[in-house]
């Protein structure tokens, strides 16, 4: 793997005319650091790509797409367009919804399958992400919740080279949708049932 990154490290140095840097003392932190640069564009086609599949998706209902555009928006550029950190609260916000509403969003994104999703503390997100894509992130503003990182699963359709979603997997991952927001509705009927205060008052005759 390190010869691998290696010599695409050198070629893109050469092609790029500067200085290796990083690479000369050969850590695996550096070689990440130009593959990133290598990928970065190749990737940023396959987010775009990826855009212009989810927006033609037949089964999944709008807002859902919109909140995926705007993981796949906030793919970070440093990761290589691997990977995107965005708090329930900023999908939320981008849609005009509630923080609740956001982390349902977060959760129905996440039984798609277009990403892998795991929640750290930011000081294990910020070696995570130096580990396998050579940055750190600026995590400041996690005080209260630990982030969720958002990482590209390639094995999904959405990634490959087609045009558009195989019809099979647009129909199940709308079928996914459904299921989550049958969920949502369900849990919000209880808690409405058991709150007394949300019933309507009998007005007598």
């Amino acid at each position: 793997m390190e010869n691998l990154l290696l010599g695409r490290a050198k070629m893109y140095h050469r092609e790029a005319n500067v200085a290796p840097v990083g690479v000369a003392s050969s850590t695996l932190a550096g070689l990440l650091y130009w593959w990133t640069k290598i990928m970065s564009k190749d990737n940023a086609a396959r987010r775009n790509r990826a855009l212009r599949k989810i927006r033609k998706a037949e089964h999944i209902d709008p807002e859902i797409k919109i909140a995926v555009e705007v993981v796949l928006d906030l793919l970070s550029p440093q990761s290589g367009y691997n990977v995107a950190r965005p708090s329930a609260a900023t999908i939320a916000k981008r849609l005009r919804r509630s923080r609740r509403s956001g982390q349902w969003y977060v959760k129905i994104i996440k039984q798609l399958g277009i990403f892998r999703c795991i929640q750290l503390s930011p000081e294990q997100a910020r070696a995570f992400c130096e580990q396998h894509f050579g940055f750190r992130p600026k995590l400041d503003k996690c005080v209260t919740f630990a982030p969720n990182l958002f990482i590209v699963d390639p094995q999904h359709p959405l990634w490959d080279k087609a045009t558009s979603l195989p019809k099979a997997v647009d129909h199940e991952m709308g079928e996914i949708v459904q299921q989550v927001k049958a969920e949502r509705n369900s849990k919000t009927t209880s808690r409405l049932a058991s709150n007394a205060a949300k019933h309507p008052k009998h007005v007598r005759q």
